[in-house]
């Protein structure tokens, strides 16, 4: 069972996880310095679900905490609302193209303790920003309702306990298999984006280590990091 730890501001959720044990969920209703892949600024209004979630340290992959989390974060959306968002590789949830979740999975050491942290940003009753590049959406938005926090926070929490038992008791494969069945980039032509440099391509699968499988004409290749633009 997670602990939950409620503030009403903080810099970044993922900054005070770091104090606390695994198993703890630390929750926020202003993040002044959200942050989320990249090194980007996340928006972080009244309104929204800005929590961090502290783990059982592991000897796999991040990658595997990023997937389990899109995909019990999609489920919690999809039982408490209806709205059937899809995965982008590898880690927002989109309706429509346009962005309602983001997750970031760090890991790093405190002295000699391993920390195992995920975030997770979505928008639910907050105004988003309007930016065109990366347009975002709120739950409010597509439901044309106030969706409530308290009963969504409820369902992530109960979908990533179960995921994470699954996870360690099965192992990556059903999250993986959930994750193509639920993603939102698979058959559909994307640019990708690695450092300088930008490519077009269509996604054809995910590897088993997280790697998104793309055909740039007759050539297949892996990518391995990068961010992704659907077109």
């Amino acid at each position: 069972m997670f602990t939950i730890h409620h503030f009403r501001s903080v810099t970044s959720t993922s900054d005070v996880a770091k104090r606390y044990p695994k198993k703890s969920i630390i929750l926020a209703d202003i993040q002044t310095r959200g942050r989320g892949r990249l090194g980007r600024e996340w928006s972080s209004k009244p309104g929204g679900i800005w929590m961090s979630v502290v783990l059982e340290p592991t000897e796999n992959p991040l990658y595997h905490l990023t997937f389990l989390a899109s995909v019990a974060v999609r489920e919690a959306i999809s039982t408490a609302t209806g709205v059937q968002a899809r995965i982008k590789w590898p880690n927002d949830l989109l309706y429509e193209k346009k962005k309602l979740c983001g997750i970031l999975t760090e890991g790093f050491f405190i002295g000699n303790e391993k920390k195992l942290i995920v975030g997770i940003g979505l928008n639910v009753n907050n105004t988003v920003p309007g930016i065109k590049k990366t347009p975002a959406i709120a739950l409010r938005d597509i439901t044309k309702k106030s969706v409530s926090r308290k009963k969504l926070i409820a369902h992530i929490v109960a979908q990533l306990e179960q995921w994470h038992l699954l996870y360690a008791s099965i192992g990556f494969l059903p999250v993986l298999l959930a994750w193509k069945a639920n993603n939102a980039v698979l058959g559909q032509r994307i640019k990708i984006h690695k450092g300088k440099t930008a490519f077009t391509a269509t996604p054809v699968d995910v590897d088993e280590d997280g790697n998104l499988i793309v055909m740039q004409g007759e050539n297949k290749q892996t990518v391995t990091d990068g961010d992704i633009l659907l077109l």
